[in-house]
């Protein structure tokens, strides 16, 4: 029974708190119900988010290697596509979610790439372009020593009054292209446009000594790129929308040694230097004419975040700056001991690898989601909807902790009051047992044996008879996968079968008694029940049980009653776990068995009820429950069994077919038109066999809706919670998937 959906507003809220740099925690959020992808596919979501976390994630940074590439190495629980990994591409710059490539032995030698797409654009370069690009002499054979592009290369969104927060292909983007010639002096710049797919007129500017850093890092601020000298005593100023280069001096006075370009922060250019065990940062914002106003500077003491091998003979040419990732202030520095990933805001180092390139922002992530509040919604997803709860387990490691909790796990099941029907089994002719799904568990194909017959279901487990087999009896968690054989005995042989049948007979219904599993806890309450010991019922012309606990058959016992006649299609009904309730052939009476006491009674229906022919459905309340057809009506009838076979008949109920059911359905009411087949205990749901097909009826919501046009004599309904049933977790880069034994569409 499907319990009210969250909030909408309150889970936004929730999802909102998602950590940015886990895209796996969203993606698997949204798989886990419709609802839920409803929420975290609304635009006006995504824009809540990015507003909250205040700038993109990384997800990861790329660097080049020798004569292999570019490399991706995955910061959060994303991964590349292993078709983007392209070892004849050598990465230039990653910015505003655009990664841009090069490759000198391709037509056209320029890509930019968005690597969650997977889209891709070409970009041709021009021969006005090829001074900037190359010095005279150089050759595409040079790309992997490092001489084959003598330029800095800049990626860029282009969009006017851009945020930035969430960048990516699906906008225009610039490329510009900024060099110098071999022999200095000069700065060269060019820039192209997505929107027209052409590459500016040269623009130039001389400076005595000037020579550009293509190795080293740019910075953009606005429609302004910036690209440092080698010396990194001066910065090229390309400003894109008036087309104007200009040159801007370093103080020689600022005493903080070489100087490096990182990246901007709060829309000031950002420097860093290594002097002694410390990490210097300056600021600058750059004025008209190329004048610049140094504002701040910040000192980090290296020594409590670095080994010391890393600090060893703290020179120029030891340990430097390699990367910034914008938004957050994580510098990657290149150390004797690798390279170091620094967060300035929380004051911590992790080691990375030897290179970095650009490294994509990533924000501080919001405080982590409070345990008891994601358990109060954890606790409401609908019982009927196990792919819900499995998907939210897989969406990251605390939402697991919390649904393995065997805490949770109670208390999941103490709400929802039932276990939730997944489907029903039922017998189709000479096909064996077939499951019907009614929620969005799936039994596996190993589960469905066409030489089996299903004889019941009840507490989680279904009992299956194959008449071939050494062992016929199989009961069955269908969850879990779990079976049980259960051998047969030689005094069974005549409650199982009438004189003279053969086993060759299965089909044409060559077991003639009724079969009964249920669960043998004392005092359970049948919430979960699976894994435990269980009993087996046999009840024809004698009546026999099996114990899971001691895999052997009871001795027979027996009653005699004048024209009894076991109804071996019928349904059953067990009180308690130790009284069974099998119905007679005609539906006046019911045989109960005490298996405690291993006693027979026979109970009579009093004829007074006058309401047709009475079908024993279940147990609801702890009384019996019986119903008839008759005339457009559903009669439902409780009975409460008492010593000696009496009986108190205690309450009635009227359920008007017209307004449920369609008119074919109801055509020539009679017993043989319209009866019960099947009772899902606890959710209340009635199956009715007509000339219309099968139907199922809530009793709760007054509803019903068609199972489908087969004709089934008897409904077994499968009720079990799959709460804590998933096996192994899908790793980050996997998909969620896996119920033992089920699987979830």
């Amino acid at each position: 029974m499907a319990m009210r959906a969250p909030v909408d507003d309150a889970m936004g809220a929730v999802f909102m708190r998602l950590p940015a740099d886990d895209p796996r925690s969203l993606a698997r959020a949204a798989a886990v119900c419709r609802s839920w992808c409803a929420i975290l596919s609304d635009p006006g979501f995504a824009h809540g988010y990015r507003a909250l976390h205040g700038g993109p994630p990384m997800l990861g940074f790329l660097h080049n290697e020798y004569r292999n590439g570019n490399r991706f190495v995955p910061t959060s629980t994303f991964r590349r596509r292993p078709s983007q990994d392209r070892p004849d591409c050598q990465v230039l710059d990653s910015r505003h979610g655009l990664v841009l490539l090069y490759a000198p032995a391709y037509d056209p030698p320029f890509e930019a790439r968005d690597l969650v797409t997977g889209n891709w654009w070409d970009i041709d370069d021009d021969p006005k372009c090829r001074d900037i690009m190359h010095w005279p002499g150089d050759g595409p054979d040079d790309f992997f020593s490092g001489t084959g592009i003598r330029c800095n290369a800049t990626a860029l969104c282009a969009k006017d009054r851009c945020g930035h927060l969430d960048c990516h292909g699906g906008g225009p983007f610039l490329v510009a292209l900024v060099g110098s010639v071999e022999e200095g002096g000069i700065a060269l710049a060019t820039v192209y446009s997505s929107e027209t797919c052409q590459w500016s007129d040269k623009i130039s500017v001389r400076s005595p000594g000037l020579h550009t850093d293509d190795g080293g890092h740019t910075a953009v601020v606005g429609d302004k790129v910036y690209v440092p000298s080698y010396e990194c005593d001066s910065l090229v100023e390309f400003n894109i929308r008036e087309q104007q280069l200009s040159v801007i001096n370093v103080p020689e006075n600022l005493g903080q040694g070489f100087l490096y370009l990182i990246g901007v922060e709060d829309g000031m250019l950002l420097f860093a230097s290594v002097l002694k065990p410390r990490l210097y940062l300056l600021s600058m914002e750059a004025g008209p004419r190329g004048a610049a106003a140094w504002a701040r500077c910040r000192v980090v003491e290296l020594e409590p975040l670095l080994p010391p091998r890393a600090l060893l003979d703290m020179s120029e040419s030891n340990i430097w700056a390699v990367g910034f990732a914008e938004g957050v202030s994580v510098i990657f520095l290149r150390t004797p001991a690798g390279c170091y990933a620094i967060d300035l805001n929380s004051g911590r180092a992790n080691k990375g690898i030897e290179k970095v390139i650009t490294p994509m922002a990533m924000p501080l992530s919001p405080p982590p989601l409070v345990d008891d509040a994601m358990r109060a919604v954890f606790m409401r997803l609908p019982a009927d909807d196990p792919r819900s709860l499995i998907r939210a387990a897989a969406v990251c490691r605390g939402w697991r902790a919390i649904l393995s909790d065997p805490g949770f796990a109670r208390g999941y099941r103490a709400l929802h009051g039932a276990p939730p029907m997944l489907g029903f089994l039922h017998n189709e002719y000479r096909r064996g047992n077939r499951f019907v799904s009614t929620s969005t568990f799936r039994r596996t194909a190993s589960h469905d044996h066409r030489d089996c017959h299903v004889l019941d279901s009840r507490h989680g487990l279904a009992l299956l008879y194959a008449p071939g087999y050494h062992a016929p009896f199989d009961v069955c968690d269908l969850v879990t996968d779990n079976w049980r054989e259960i051998d047969d005995d030689p005094k069974c042989h005549n409650i199982m079968h009438w004189l003279g049948d053969d086993p060759d007979d299965y089909y044409n219904g060559s077991i003639h008694c009724n079969a009964t599993v249920f669960c043998a806890i004392d005092r359970c309450d049948h919430l979960d029940c699976h894994g435990g010991p269980f009993l087996v019922a046999l009840v024809g012309s004698a009546d026999e049980g099996d114990s899971s606990e001691t895999r052997q058959w009871s001795d027979m016992i027996s009653v005699q009653t004048p024209g009894l006649q076991i109804d071996t299609g019928g349904r059953t009904a067990v009180v308690g776990n130790n009284k069974v309730y099998v119905p007679n052939y005609e539906g006046d009476s019911v045989v109960e068995y005490n298996i405690r006491e291993q006693q027979l009674s026979v109970i009579k229906a009093p004829e007074i009820l006058d309401q047709g022919y009475l079908d024993l459905l279940g147990v609801e309340d702890g009384m019996l429950l019986f119903a008839s057809v008759r005339k457009p009506r559903l009669y439902l009838w409780s009975m409460e069994a008492g010593p000696g076979g009496a009986a108190a008949w205690t309450r009635r109920r009227v359920v008007e077919l017209e307004p449920l059911l369609p008119p074919r359905a109801l055509l020539d009411m009679s017993s043989s038109d319209v009866w019960t087949v099947g009772f899902a205990e606890g959710v209340r749901v009635i199956f009715l066999r007509t000339p219309a097909g099968l139907y199922a009826v809530e009793l709760n919501s007054g509803r019903a809706n068609k199972m489908g046009e087969f004709s089934i004599e008897k409904v077994m309904p499968y009720t079990r919670f799959c709460i804590g049933a998933w096996g192994r977790l899908p790793a980050s880069n996997e998909a969620p998937h896996a119920v033992a034994g089920g699987t979830m569409m």
